[in-house]
């Protein structure tokens, strides 16, 4: 009895920059599919690959820029992902509260690249210096996670604390005051 397996429909789909045109039936039966590159470019790419996400270009965003394997790509990915994947576990926090990643970035890596530069170490991470504006040029940055922390929005129904009108984290409050955290902790009567 022949192994059959249930198309599945990708027609008009996009995935990243790819988007499902035509089946096409290739080596061992799989089922793959025609695909239209934004950039122009066509590519034919198993349905398996599409679905997991692991193809998403023609190939040209790897060929433009060949940095595709710097922490600074994976970081960039991310920040698409989280901005606009419903899907994505950080989408309430970034996609769900209307936060977006500029026409410039979304689909350009080396734009991206060429306005944040390189990580300076690998502790930093992009941090948006207006936490409720989009990721755009001129919002970003690359931060420690002591600038990360006091950059955060507060948690729901949480009250911010602040020092000069600036949101501050208690962490922050004890170097200002020239203390340690574990003193400053104990001072207002918290255990650190």
């Amino acid at each position: 009895m022949p192994n059959r397996r249930k198309l599945v429909d990708l027609a008009g789909r996009r995935f990243g920059r790819l988007v499902a045109m035509t089946p096409v039936i290739e080596y061992r039966r799989e089922t793959s599919w025609a695909c239209l590159c934004d950039c122009g470019g066509n590519k034919v790419v198993s349905a398996a690959l599409l679905l997991c996400g692991r193809v998403s270009s023609c190939g040209c965003a790897r060929v433009k820029h060949g940095l595709c394997f710097v922490p600074e790509y994976k970081i960039w990915t991310s920040m698409n992902q989280r901005c606009s994947l419903a899907t994505h576990k950080s989408f309430p926090r970034y996609g769900g509260r209307g936060i977006t990643v500029c026409e410039l970035w979304r689909f350009d890596f080396a734009r991206f690249y060429g306005d944040v530069g390189p990580r300076p170490s690998s502790s930093h991470s992009l941090d948006r210096i207006e936490n409720d504006g989009n990721y755009e040029p001129g919002n970003v940055r690359w931060a420690t996670p002591a600038e990360q922390a006091n950059n955060r929005a507060p948690a729901p129904g949480r009250q911010c604390r602040t020092l000069d009108d600036q949101p501050i984290t208690r962490r922050a409050i004890a170097h200002h005051l020239a203390m340690t955290y574990g003193a400053y902790m104990y001072a207002i009567g918290h255990r650190a």
